[in-house]
């Protein structure tokens, strides 16, 4: 993958943070921001469609929340990377990473210094 954008789709129920997401991940000139969706369903329907390198997965959506969202896009697209992203802190936010067969775990408070290294990490095999 050197020399390639890193391909993203920014799934959240909140129009406004996807947007705010979207922008912080487009100045980041190695990433590509290729859709959007605003709920599990939609995320894997996004996915099959774009299978985007990374995903940044809110976790609690109504109807398919992230967790089963992640675990139902990583059994069809193996490669595509995970990153889920909460509104709160998880007491134990390992497992729920693992539930959903992802890469990493960020809040959103912490998103605009982790996000976008995170997905140039994880996409380039690089522990997190």
């Amino acid at each position: 993958m050197p020399g390639d954008n890193v391909r993203v789709l920014v799934v959240d129920d909140d129009e406004h943070f996807v947007e705010s997401v979207a922008a912080l991940l487009d100045g980041e000139e190695r990433i590509e921001v290729v859709g959007t969706a605003s709920s599990g369903e939609q995320a894997i329907e996004a996915a099959r469609t774009l299978e985007p390198d990374c995903i940044s997965m809110d976790v609690a959506m109504p109807g398919i929340g992230g967790i089963e969202a992640s675990r139902t896009i990583r059994a069809e697209l193996p490669e595509t990377r995970v990153i889920l992203v909460s509104g709160s802190i998880f007491s134990d936010f390992c497992t729920a990473t693992e539930q959903a067969d992802a890469e990493a775990f960020t809040t959103k408070s912490r998103l605009a210094i982790d996000l976008p290294a995170t997905i140039l990490r994880i996409c380039r095999g690089q522990a997190v």
